[in-house]
């Protein structure tokens, strides 16, 4: 019996020790920032480079009333983004690309809060230029940002790319171990933050996503309660391969100019 004990005890150490180690590592494991250097972006070269009140974006003015707002994923850059900013042009908007604290060399720590915080501040810029008709593109981490963004009110329509209900539904089997949802800092709640909006919703996912399980997707869809909202697979599409298809483009395009 005492040897049963002490192998639980054992057992119970290491399990408590890992999860604390989880918690800690939380953010290296969530945020993948690249080392691009903001104002450098070649392929923002046409655009304005903006620090506003310490919340770094590339905005170009096309339409006096009308922007897309883009929010990226957990890796790399804005800039890495830049190939979809001719299909906002092409459809008459304005665009404004956020950059993430931590991202591109402004000396910040990527965070939840931190980038939550960004959010307000480009809300707070739209109405300053006046841009009453805004429509957030979130891909990735960032349908989170952008279902929160949706969630301060103030927008027309939502896209998600390869969206996710809450960022803890990408655990896998650690989820199934531990209280991943009560643990996390870092979660984003697309799902929660989508609930009371009425504006339509399109999700944009890949068939072979092997990064956000289906079943986060689907769920996501599930719970919107928005009366437009619509899902559009990309057959042959996989997470990372999203920009790579021509039918992604084709899809922003439509539901930008409907």
């Amino acid at each position: 019996m005492k040897f049963v004990r002490l192998i639980l005890g054992i057992a119970l150490f290491w399990y408590l020790l890992f999860g604390m180690l989880l918690m800690v590592l939380e953010r290296r494991m969530i945020y993948f920032p690249s080392i691009q250097n903001f104002s450098e972006c070649p392929g923002f070269a046409d655009a304005e480079k903006i620090n506003y009140e310490g919340a770094w974006f590339y905005y170009k003015h096309v339409s006096s009333d009308k922007v897309v707002v883009f929010y990226h994923g957990n890796a790399g850059s804005a800039c890495d983004r830049s190939i979809l900013k001719d299909v906002f042009e092409q459809s008459g908007y304005s665009y404004l690309f956020l950059e993430y604290p931590g991202f591109s060399g402004d000396g910040r720590v990527p965070s939840k809060d931190a980038v939550l915080g960004d959010v307000v501040r480009v809300q707070s810029f739209l109405a300053e230029r006046g841009l009453t008709h805004v429509v957030l593109v979130g891909e990735s981490l960032g349908s989170g940002v952008a279902s929160y963004h949706a969630s301060l009110g103030g927008i027309q329509q939502v896209i998600l790319l390869t969206p996710y209900y809450e960022l803890a539904d990408m655990t896998g089997i650690l989820g199934k171990v531990y209280p991943i949802r009560y643990m996390m800092r870092e979660n984003y709640t697309a799902g929660k933050w989508l609930r009371d909006v009425m504006k339509p919703v399109t999700v944009i996912y890949a068939e072979h996503d092997e990064i956000i399980p289906s079943g986060s997707t689907q769920k996501l869809f599930d719970a919107l309660r928005s009366p437009g909202k619509r899902m559009v697979g990309i057959e042959g599409g996989t997470h990372n391969t999203m920009y790579e298809h021509r039918e992604t483009f084709e899809g922003l395009k439509t539901v930008l100019t409907r």
